[in-house]
This record gives structure tokens, sequence and C-alpha cells, in this order.
């Protein structure tokens, strides 16, 4: 619409106004709040895994034996509990951005074509 309204001489500017404002308006409805709540959902469902995944490392170190335990240093049940599942929440938003960017630029490609 914004672009035929550019191409056509007879439309009031008022009409452009309305037709920008529409495209920023919907830009921030798309953009702020979809993926906002998405993203949302994603980073609170990451939290979930990595309680799992820490409560379950903590399990794991508390069921050791004591020849076992002695094979393990504190720094590694550390590293573990701490930067490993850390990795799962951000995978989490990794793989929905993969799938979601071919959608995104299928979508770009398709207007511009048209």
């Amino acid at each position: 619409l914004l672009l035929t309204w550019f191409e056509s001489e007879g439309d009031s500017y008022q009409n452009g106004i309305l037709y920008a404002f529409g495209l920023v308006s919907s830009t921030f409805i798309g953009q702020g709040l979809i993926w906002a709540h998405s993203a949302m959902i994603a980073f609170a469902m990451g939290m979930d895994i990595r309680t799992v995944c820490n409560s379950q490392v903590y399990r794991k170190a508390m069921a050791l034996s004591p020849s076992s335990r002695a094979k393990v240093t504190t720094g590694e049940l550390v590293t573990y509990m701490s930067t490993d599942c850390e990795k799962l929440p951000q995978t989490l938003i990794t793989i929905h951005q993969i799938w979601t960017a071919p959608c995104i630029i299928i979508l770009g490609v398709t207007y511009l074509y048209h």
C-alpha cells in the first residue's frame, strides 16, 4: 500500500501517514510482542531444563562411591553444574532461531519478488 501511495499522485498525505503508521505498528506488534512472548517461553523452558540437569548432576555426585568420588575433582563437578548445564537453555533459543530463519528468508524473498 505504501508503494502504491508513492506511485500515485492524487492521494493525500494523510493516507501516506496512515500507511506508514500501520507499517510501523504492525512491525512493533509482530517483532516486539510476539517474539518477546516466544523468547520468554523458551527462556522459562530452558531454565527448567537447566534445573533438571543440575539436580541430576548433583544426585549422581552424591550417589558416587568414595573410590569413584576420588577420581572426580570438585572443580569438574562445578564445571558440569555451571557451564555445561547452562548451554542447554542457550541451545533452546538457538534451535528456535535456526528453524525460523529460513521461513523469514523465504517470506522476505517472496515479498520482494512480488
